[in-house]
């Protein structure tokens, strides 16, 4: 080695202390996967469920992309009384749909969230 580089000499065994952070970390890491899984599992419904405002808003409300808004003025622009009566019958029952599906997903997730409580199964 030239002499202009003689003080960047590493101390003898640096090669096995270059791995002691990258093992720890390791280490840590596969704990830290799993005994919170459960945990993070347990939140992921509730967090799906966080996540409906933000796509409310993200999505320009009720009827996000227009579908909705095209449905009700297709339903105020019809002048026949049955045929607007029919239309509206139709649009509750879409809507009746849309309420029994989430009332069965939020029933679901609150069944969830009582197991992962529970704990494991003995």
């Amino acid at each position: 080695m030239s002499d202009e580089h003689e003080g960047h000499r590493r101390a003898p065994g640096w090669g096995a202390t270059k791995w002691i952070f990258p093992g720890f970390a390791a280490i840590a890491g596969f704990f830290l996967v799993t005994e919170h899984t459960a945990h993070v599992l347990g939140a992921l419904p509730w967090a799906l469920l966080a996540l409906c405002p933000l796509m409310y808003f993200m999505h320009g409300g009720h009827g996000g992309h227009g579908a909705q808004q095209d449905e009700m003025r297709r339903i105020r622009g019809t002048t026949d009384p049955a045929e607007r009566q029919k239309l509206m019958q139709e649009h509750m029952t879409q809507m009746q749909q849309r309420m029994n599906m989430m009332q069965m997903m939020m029933g679901q997730m609150l069944e969830h969230q009582q197991m992962m409580e529970q704990g494991p199964a003995k």
